[in-house]
């Protein structure tokens, strides 16, 4: 059986925001979390 391992995407705090998120969604996730820690 082959899986992917689990990817998690934490914010500055060390909050998950998102879990198991690839490619685009991954791509789209991390530009908001960067504008929103550059927004502070």
């Amino acid at each position: 059986m082959n899986t992917w391992p689990a990817i998690y995407v934490l914010d500055h705090e060390g909050v998950i925001r998102f879990k198991d998120v690839r490619g685009a969604a991954l791509d789209r996730a991390l530009d908001g979390l960067l504008a929103a820690m550059k927004a502070n």
